[in-house]
């Protein structure tokens, strides 16, 4: 049973009876109270935590999802008594924040601690991840090490001497680690994840997700490898018993519990605006094909920023910054399969060119609970472009061709195969081009000006982030509204030393 939650004060929630005037400015209801109706557009964990903390806070809000589950990118699917994630899904919010603070509340005992193992599978060998220089040269010739550390070194000289700019994603790892470990460790696995060359891919990315060795890890690594092992991240996170979607789930009863509508199944066709407010949402009933008009005092969308900014803009000018904002599909072939174990990792990288997928994750190591005694379940991530081959393929190929590949890989032996099933989604990473920033910033930008809008999310703000961090956007965003709606919405940095 899943308990109602009152509005923890460390969270900031309090009741509040302000309202939007026509001029998009708050003005105090003292006599009746009557709270304000915000639309949130999408039930994934950003949308849902703008609900919870406006609810908390007394306003009337509608939650529109497309989808027949809340939850977004942070959903579980469940099929023949297994549970699959999105791909693999860890929750990583600082000790004292709020949002580890809030759920923990949601989940209690249900929330778990564990202790993350990663790997890279290349050429049949496996190499830690984050990358340990220990472990990088326990795998080859000592004449190839030599050549990779001098490789590493030329290039962290020339870097601290030349300062040589970061214009793409190759130049970052070229001028951090040396030409030698992109070769060997980056350049396939970018440009298998991505489907363009690491020179078309902004630096950003690199510098947002990939953790650096020091010196000192790789000297180590050379002449003491029994010694002190190299620093990594994130050695530890938090994960749901039932799935990550509990989450997602809890949340949206705990919405509901306080008076906040989730309409599932519910498609955003268009936003209207007049000025500078926005006015209402048009919507349809995916199921009975119902079409309504719902009037709103703001709205806070969790949709892919180029979409919300056509519903809301007929300015030609725009369309350049439309058109160049992408996003890189997923297809995800769940296996199910008659063993109790199949690896130690949470999830494997394979670089490999032959392999059509570029992870794979085990369901079973993050909760027990997620497959039946005597089974366990492989996740295999397939990136690509909406429309193309493989996005259109027969699930049926997909899951034949997967299974021999584990089997190719020594993962399992084809008769421990028990059946699985394909899932799709199509706004899965936003894609860093080299003009993506100029692109997004120009829709921002334009979205901005209204007065009663405000975009979040990965989707939102085309950023690559954690599930901790779509959530205290949304926190924010909540805050935002209720206290200060002429201020930005809050943005995380993810810029890693």
């Amino acid at each position: 049973m899943v308990r109602r939650l009152s509005p923890p004060k460390s969270l900031g929630l309090r009741p509040s009876n302000r309202r939007w005037t026509s001029a998009g400015v708050y003005w105090e209801d003292e006599v009746s109270g009557m709270p304000q109706r915000i639309a949130i557009l999408g039930a994934g964990l950003a949308g849902l935590s703008a609900a919870w903390g406006l609810v908390a806070r007394g306003y009337e809000v509608e939650v529109f999802e497309r989808d027949d589950v809340v939850g977004g990118l942070a959903k579980s699917v469940s099929y023949q008594g297994f549970t699959f994630d999105i791909g693999p899904h860890r929750f990583l919010a600082p000790p004292g924040s709020r949002v580890l603070q809030l759920v923990q509340e949601l989940l209690g005992d249900d929330l778990r601690v564990r202790q993350r193992q990663s790997r890279i599978l290349k050429d049949g060998k496996y190499f830690d991840y984050p990358l340990k220089a220990k472990n990088l040269f326990a795998h080859t010739a000592f004449a190839t090490n030599l050549a990779a550390l001098g490789s590493f070194l030329r290039s962290r000289l020339r870097w601290h001497l030349q300062s040589p700019p970061d214009t793409h994603f190759e130049h970052w790892i070229v001028n951090r680690f040396g030409n030698a470990l992109y070769e060997a460790h980056f350049r396939n696995y970018t440009t298998k994840l991505w489907g363009l060359p690491p020179t078309d891919i902004s630096a950003d990315w690199a510098a947002e997700r990939i953790s650096q060795l020091t010196l000192w890890d790789i000297m180590q690594a050379m002449l003491w490898p029994t010694r002190h092992p190299p620093r990594t991240s994130a050695t530890t996170f938090h994960y749901p018993l039932g799935g990550i979607g509990t989450i997602a789930d809890r949340l949206a009863h705990a919405i509901q519990k306080s008076g906040g509508t989730i309409a599932l199944c519910t498609a955003v066709m268009g936003i209207e605006t007049q000025a500078e407010r926005v006015l209402a949402v048009r919507w349809q009933d995916r199921v009975s094909g119902q079409e309504g008009r719902t009037e709103v005092d703001g709205i806070i969308s969790t949709l892919p920023l180029p979409h919300l900014a056509r519903m809301c803009s007929r300015n030609s000018d725009l369309d350049p910054a439309i058109d160049g904002l992408r996003y890189r599909s997923l297809v995800l072939v769940n296996v199910l399969v008659k063993r109790e174990w199949l690896t130690g990792d949470h999830w494997l990288y394979v670089p490999d060119d032959q392999y059509l997928f570029n992870r794979l994750s085990e369901p079973k190591r993050f909760s027990p609970q997620l497959a039946p005694a005597e089974w366990t379940s492989v996740c295999a991530e397939i990136t690509c472009d909406p429309g193309d081959t493989v996005w259109r393929a027969d699930p049926d190929v997909l899951l034949e061709r997967v299974a021999k590949s584990l089997a190719q890989l020594g993962l399992l032996h084809m008769t421990e195969v028990g059946g699985g099933f394909v899932t799709r989604e199509p706004h899965e990473y936003p894609i860093y081009t080299l003009k993506y920033r100029e692109h997004r910033d120009t829709l921002l930008a334009y979205l901005g000006r209204f007065a009663n809008l405000q975009t979040i999310g990965r989707q939102g703000r085309f950023q690559y982030n954690n599930m901790d961090h779509a959530m205290e956007m949304g926190l924010a965003a909540a805050d935002i509204l209720s206290e200060n709606p002429a201020s930005p919405v809050f943005t995380i940095s993810r810029n890693k030393e």
